[in-house]
């Protein structure tokens, strides 16, 4: 099994490219997708984390951050 790992402006994901088309892996790369090495996929995945443990997500979801007022966490509505 070897994984393809690819890296977006707001996520990563991996495709399997034993089971994965050639197409499937274009067209990936087609919109935006950026294929790296495995050392790349781990640090951007702890980045994500990170901005997620902070509420600093830019996602355009309703998530705001309340640390700054006192509180803890974020709040969604």
């Amino acid at each position: 099994m070897n994984i393809i790992y690819f890296v977006l402006d707001g996520g990563v994901f991996t495709l399997d490219s034993d089971l994965a088309l050639k197409t499937t892996i274009e067209s990936c790369i087609k919109n935006g997708a950026r294929q790296v090495d495995e050392h790349e996929y781990n640090r951007k995945v702890r980045e994500l984390r990170k901005k997620r443990r902070r509420g600093l997500e830019d996602n355009n979801s309703r998530q705001t951050d309340f640390t700054s007022k006192g509180g803890y966490g974020r709040k969604c509505y």
